[in-house]
């Protein structure tokens, strides 16, 4: 979530309504305490993707695919649309 498409996303999220601390912005192998903008004023901490529980998730977006993530996701009980 730290490259241009993934905070576009994020932006897009904040205008639209959507609460930090209701998004999980995610990236693999992203040092501790990294954070990125959500909106214009607030920042969110950018999580782990291989360590995220995707059944604790209503939606997924992917700003990127490959690799694993997408299968992950729909284990963790998503569905592709």
């Amino acid at each position: 979530m730290t490259e241009s498409v993934g905070r576009e996303i994020l932006a897009f999220l904040a205008d639209g309504g959507y609460r930090p601390s209701d998004t999980a912005a995610l990236e693999t192998k992203v040092p501790l305490g990294t954070q990125v903008s959500f909106g214009e004023e607030e920042d969110i901490d950018v999580g782990n993707l291989e360590d995220f529980d995707f059944a604790e998730a209503e939606i997924a977006i992917f700003a990127a695919f490959g690799g694993n993530f997408p299968p992950l996701c729909r284990q963790g009980g998503g569905q592709r649309l």
